[in-house]
């Protein structure tokens, strides 16, 4: 937490053990590892965490010591909307006879072809349906809707 906001910090059991002892209520901590922003599933979620490899705790002494530099401070790039929109866009495809395994087939094929960051969620089944998301992530914006349209009905691939 700083003046800017807050920011979910991961301490893995490894790292949480060396510094066990140090890690106290509103210790000022210099925390080292990367951001994230996926989920315990791998799934993108909006919020960024930082997953620590390694902790560096500041003492008052540095605090009472400190001398500002006077250099303006960076802002991180903001993420346009349209990006951040199509990073949370959902694919949905439509299979009515989930036993016709050469469509599914070519469905699959097709996906591969387009890796990416939008969730595919399959749905299978005409009466009664089922919704299956699938383990691994397209690309909608190079082609893909207009080569699953040519394979099944228009009206079964839709962007959300």
């Amino acid at each position: 937490e700083d003046l800017s906001g807050t920011l979910e910090l991961i301490i893995f059991p490894k790292v949480y053990e060396k510094h066990r002892p140090q890690i106290l209520p509103d210790a000022v901590v210099f925390a080292v590892g990367r951001v994230s922003s996926k989920d315990r599933a791998g799934n993108l979620s909006g919020d960024p965490k930082v997953l620590a490899d390694e902790l560096k705790f500041v003492d008052e002494d540095v605090i009472k010591n400190y001398q500002p530099t006077n250099k303006p401070k960076s802002r991180p790039p903001q993420r346009p909307l349209a990006a951040k929109a199509k990073l949370e866009s959902k694919l949905y495809v439509h299979i009515k006879d989930p036993n016709n395994h050469s469509q599914l087939k070519d469905l699959k094929q097709a996906l591969d072809r387009h890796p990416g960051s939008t969730e595919a969620i399959l749905v299978l089944g005409d009466e009664t349906k089922s919704a299956l998301r699938l383990p691994f992530r397209v690309d909608v914006s190079n082609g893909l809707t207009d080569e699953l349209r040519r394979m099944i009905p228009r009206e079964a691939v839709v962007v959300k």
